[in-house]
């Protein structure tokens, strides 16, 4: 018979939380194109007032899915993002796209206003995710059923949405942005969507999904 001390558990359980956090902070890194030898720095300016309508819309448009915090830094978007071939785009003169790869920017309460929505570190908030994740994986007598509703309760209370640059067609007619929700270590989904101008909003009803990623 094989007896195990607290001690060792404790330990187990320490191990199995760092590997967790750096698992998903590996995940922001590529995210955030850290891994570029072209690293993407943050902008001295501000959101144009363009750029904020579109991230507000976004913002209100998916409300229903209950995002409750938001990183407060842009990811940059990159070419795999959006292949040439993406059917979602063709026929649309995109500009801009070299610079969304570099260049990032910093979300402000302009976005937060009047929304059920806060602003977080991306890696700190990661941190605290995949801790409260570890833990829950680390009780063994848990049923299936609890360690679901479980989950399901600390991704709707630490997860949080990632949002890339914006890409716009050169009549700013349409948007192109990126979205990733982080809840935990088998829950990244997100999607690239491309969002129409429509009088003075910009909704992304109008057309269908470039890609969506569900796990």
């Amino acid at each position: 018979m094989e007896v195990r001390c607290p001690h060792d558990r404790i330990e187990k359980d320490k191990l199995i939380a760092q590997f967790l956090v750096f698992t998903i902070i590996c995940a922001l890194v590529t995210t955030l194109g850290c891994r570029s030898k072209d690293q993407p720095h943050v902008s001295a300016f501000p959101l144009t007032p363009e750029q904020v309508r579109v991230y507000s819309d976004f913002s209100d448009e998916f409300s229903a899915l209950h995002f409750g915090r938001l990183a407060n830094q842009t990811a940059p978007f990159v070419p795999s993002d959006l292949p040439d071939e993406s059917a979602c785009v063709q026929g649309l003169d995109l500009e801009g796209q070299a610079k969304a790869r570099k260049v990032l920017h910093r979300f402000t309460v302009q976005i937060t206003n009047g929304r059920n929505l806060l602003l977080v570190d991306p890696n700190e908030q990661a941190v605290i995710l995949e801790q409260k994740e570890a833990v829950l994986n680390s009780k063994a007598d848990t049923t299936k059923e609890d360690t679901a509703k479980i989950g399901g309760s600390i991704a709707s209370d630490y997860g949080f949405l990632a949002l890339s640059e914006i890409i716009f067609d050169k009549k700013h007619q349409f948007a192109v942005l990126k979205y990733w929700y982080f809840c935990g270590y088998h829950c990244k989904p997100g999607g690239t969507l491309l969002m129409e101008k429509v009088e003075s909003s910009w909704t992304a009803k109008t057309r269908r999904p470039c890609t969506m990623i569900i796990n």
